[in-house]
């Protein structure tokens, strides 16, 4: 039986999921929707470094793009939970 290929992700609340490579898109957000939210995770050095992935958990961090069946990182309160965490 072929292994499945896909991305383990331990999450901020500690428990472990995983996405098969085929449904991986499904949980993207948009680019266009999420540069203020970049933003910020850059600006707290919250970068993916090798097997290191940083993990937000909290309320409030996407928001339905009105018009559109998309999400978007909203980066105020991306922005507050982190200093919270710090």
């Amino acid at each position: 039986m072929a292994q499945p290929k896909g991305t383990l992700i331990r999450g901020a609340d500690g428990g472990l999921f995983f996405i098969p490579e085929d449904q991986m898109q499904t949980f993207r957000l948009p680019d266009e929707h999420t540069t203020e939210a970049r933003k910020v995770l850059d600006q707290h050095n919250l970068k993916a470094n090798g097997a290191h992935l940083p993990a937000i958990q909290g309320e409030g961090l996407v928001q339905k793009v009105a018009a559109h069946n998309v999400w978007r990182a909203t980066a105020d309160n991306l922005q507050t939970i982190i200093a919270k965490k710090r």
